[in-house]
């Protein structure tokens, strides 16, 4: 990882003036072969949110992985299963898989439990969301809707998602009725 030609050659990939609409793993002198694996979303997140008499504020994004995690219960407590956040296949193509499982390895996790303090220091919104990859989105634009357009915490939840997690995008409608929220400039 620390030979000289070898950051020169990844470091040259970057550029100030545009995007990578692709971005290839690096193969350092001596690493193994390794292939990509394709990425499988599982349900199983959940996020609450609370606030009691005082105003204390909790805000939890959890996730068991798949309706009931690992399938094992300790004092009744569902335990996760996040190995499904990595191939469970090793090899492919006779070359090690980069996200197989293996010891000292942490999954990749977007939860984003999120809360926003207002200027005169009191809570003003406390948000987080469920959906893999989608999550660090669907909080940005609850926090932005709030923020920066003055909706309601429910009416920026409910505006549709801008998603592009590499080269794909994804726009959701969202679940109110059309025009209901405020307008991206530009859009039609």
């Amino acid at each position: 990882m620390l030979d000289a030609k070898y950051l020169a050659l990844r470091s040259a990939l970057i550029s100030p003036a545009k995007t990578m609409a692709t971005v290839t793993a690096g193969s350092p002198p001596g690493a193994p072969a390794r292939t990509r694996a394709p990425v499988s979303e599982v349900p199983g997140t959940t996020d609450i949110a609370t606030v009691d008499a005082r105003g204390n504020v909790v805000e939890v994004t959890t996730t068991v992985e798949g309706y009931f995690g690992s399938g094992i219960t300790v004092d009744g407590t569902v335990l996760n299963n996040q190995l499904t956040d990595f191939d469970i296949v090793p090899v492919k193509d006779g070359a090690l898989v980069a996200n197989r499982v293996e010891g000292g390895k942490r999954p990749r996790s977007s939860m984003s439990p999120t809360i926003v303090y207002g200027p005169d220091g009191k809570v003003r919104l406390a948000v987080g969301a469920a959906g893999g990859s989608t999550i660090i989105a669907q909080v940005a634009k609850a926090i932005i809707g709030v923020v920066d357009w003055k909706l309601s915490a429910q009416d920026s939840i409910a505006l549709g998602l801008l998603y592009a997690p590499g080269h794909v995008a994804a726009a959701g409608e969202g679940h109110r009725t059309r025009g209901d929220g405020p307008r991206v400039a530009g859009a039609r």
